[in-house]
């Protein structure tokens, strides 16, 4: 983002670029939309069969965040529940994402 972060945001969000100076109420909208435009693209993407692959500088900075766990911490939080309570999670987690 902080190299190609105004392209970025120029291509898959066109609705936040006229609405700079108005309300928030309008800027939150416009920025709803945009998620919508960039989840509809990250799917098609995804659909196409296509992987994100993450460069090592990238993958450490995701890491150290705790958006990409380690190996070692991802057993960790599985070993804490039963299968029937993982099972419940995913179901439940697939309905909130679900369209």
């Amino acid at each position: 983002m902080q190299q190609h972060g105004d392209t970025l945001a120029s291509i898959f969000a066109p609705e936040p670029m006229a609405v700079a100076g108005q309300t928030g109420t309008v800027q939150g909208r416009a920025v709803d939309r945009s998620v919508i435009y960039l989840r509809e693209a990250l799917s098609l993407w995804l659909a196409g069969g296509k992987k994100p692959a993450y460069s090592e500088q990238d993958a450490a900075i995701l890491t150290a965040i705790g958006l990409r766990p380690d190996a070692a911490s991802r057993t960790d939080s599985q070993e804490r529940y039963t299968p029937a309570q993982h099972m419940i999670y995913a179901r439940r987690r697939a309905d909130l994402t679900a369209p």
